[in-house]
Formats: structure tokens, sequence, C-alpha cells
């Protein structure tokens, strides 16, 4: 897993892959790393999931020469929606493992409702992580808290967003939540 891992991270640093097949490309090798439990490749598949239309066309499952043009944008939202759910899965794979920048992006999945059911008791637990532990990093390779900042200023009024969206009873089971539940999952 580790050696998909660097693998994707030597071929993305070659910008966009050694050459055109599957196996040559970043994403495959994030996606095998990912799906064998290595966070930062599920939070990396994630991102190229959410970002680019290019992973959208992978189903197998939908032909897109089929007769009507006319379909064809309809098809592509599909995929898209798809690709989206996907990288929700991803996203919480890395988030449950207590990937900071995963917690960030699921809370405000949940909050918009984007390709999971919107949910605020979920959102705010999530995005009170994300912010607890964006203030708490320590200096790894993934980087310091200097490089979260921007992004823990958004999860910090998503956060409060999420929160005035819930009722009393949430709110005490979001606090109780938060003080004994593990880091890892709401």
């Amino acid at each position: 897993m580790d050696a998909q891992f660097a693998l994707a991270t030597a071929c993305m640093e070659r910008q966009h892959g050694l050459g055109n097949s599957q196996v040559e490309r970043p994403f495959y090798w994030y996606q095998q790393a990912a799906d064998q439990g290595h966070s930062e490749a599920a939070f990396k598949t994630a991102e190229e999931l959410m970002l680019t239309e290019e992973h959208s066309e992978t189903d197998s499952s939908v032909d897109l020469t089929d007769p009507g043009e006319i379909y064809r944008p309809i098809i592509m939202i599909d995929l898209s929606i798809r690709a989206r759910q996907r990288a929700a899965a991803y996203y919480q794979q890395a988030a449950a493992a207590g990937h900071v920048r995963a917690m960030g992006r699921l809370g405000h999945m949940y909050l918009l409702g984007n390709a999971v059911e919107r949910d605020s008791l979920t959102a705010y637990l999530w995005l009170a992580r994300a912010v607890s532990a964006a203030h708490t990093l320590p200096d790894t390779e993934f980087g310091k808290w200097e490089s979260y900042r921007d992004e823990a200023h958004y999860w910090d009024q998503w956060r409060d967003e999420a929160y005035a969206q819930l009722t009393k009873a949430e709110r005490q089971e979001a606090a109780q939540h938060l003080a004994e539940a593990s880091p890892k999952t709401p």
C-alpha cells in the first residue's frame, strides 16, 4: 500500500503520469493504495474524483456512444454524481483514519447534502473535529497548522452554520459525542 502511494506520488510529480495507460496514471495507484486502507491515498483519490471530470467516465456500465447525443449531458451528470458519491466514501475512509482535511471536506459535504444526505449533526461533528485537529497538528510531512489556516477558517464558519441548524436535543447529542467519542468517528 505504501509502495502504491509512493508510485502515485512519483507519477503525480511527473504531471499526469508516465504514459496514457490506466496503470501509469497517479489516480490508479492512489486508488489502489486507498482501497487497502492508506488514508492519504484515500484523501487524494477523493480529491481527484471531486475535482476532475476525467474519472467520471471510468464507469463502464454506461455506453457513451449511445445514439442520442441529446442524452450525453444527462449521462455525464449521472457519472459526475456517481464520482462524487465515490469521493464521499473515500473522504469518509480518510476522515475516520484521522485525516484532518478529509474531516473538513466530509463535514462540508454533509452540510450541503453534496453526494451524501444532508445532515447538520454529522456535518457539525466532522467540522468540529477538523477545526480541533487542525489546531493540534504536529510538524509532519503533511504540513503545519499554518498550511491549514485558510481551510480551518472555512471549517469554523461551516461548523457554526451547522450548529445553528441543530435542535436543542441535537446540540446536546453533539456535545456528548465530542466529549466521549474517539477523534476518528462521529
